[in-house]
């Protein structure tokens, strides 16, 4: 009988340190697809959806615009944080033209940058990992921009003459 008391005893103390299960919400993100789909109606109607790797339903995370009336462009593929908390991707307006804009993975605005004066539209430019700067490649030269607006610096490679204009970062 004196056994089960310090086993009682021990348990007791253990629930009320709070050895329980948490029903808080964790900080990690399950790994995500991102795709655009056409969403029909008028030019330029196109929803960003997303879906975990563990064979979940897609959620959509941009529905056609962003809350300021940015249309989602699908041309320009959306850039992901490590983490999977942001997703920035390319917008355009009829008023402003181009920008990028930054949602978290429910599709909340967290900032939106003008495009940079010095970055094509054509040859498509590829963002770095890091999210702040373009890539692209024109007349035999890797040109390389900040977001910021910070001066364009250009690499000459003779190499690229027959090169894909589509640039991937790693």
């Amino acid at each position: 009988m004196m056994r089960r008391n310090p086993l009682l005893l021990s348990l007791a103390a253990l629930a009320m340190l709070g050895c329980s299960e948490s029903t808080e919400p964790t900080g990690v993100v399950p790994r995500q697809l991102y795709y655009f789909v056409y969403s029909g109606g008028q030019y330029n109607h196109y929803t960003l959806y997303g879906v975990a790797l563990d064979g979940s339903q897609p959620y959509p995370v941009i529905e056609d615009t962003l809350p300021g009336g940015e249309y989602v462009d699908p041309e320009f593929a959306p850039w992901i944080s490590r983490d999977g908390t942001e997703i920035m991707v390319r917008v355009y307006t009829w008023s402003d033209g181009y920008s990028f804009a930054t949602v978290d993975r429910f599709g909340t605005v967290l900032s939106v940058v003008p495009y940079p004066d010095s970055v094509p539209i054509y040859p498509r430019p590829g963002l770095s990992p890091d999210g702040k700067r373009l890539a692209w490649i024109a007349d035999r030269y890797l040109h390389i921009a900040n977001l910021d607006g910070s001066p364009l610096q250009k690499i000459k490679f003779d190499t690229l003459t027959g090169a894909s204009e589509d640039i991937v970062w790693s």
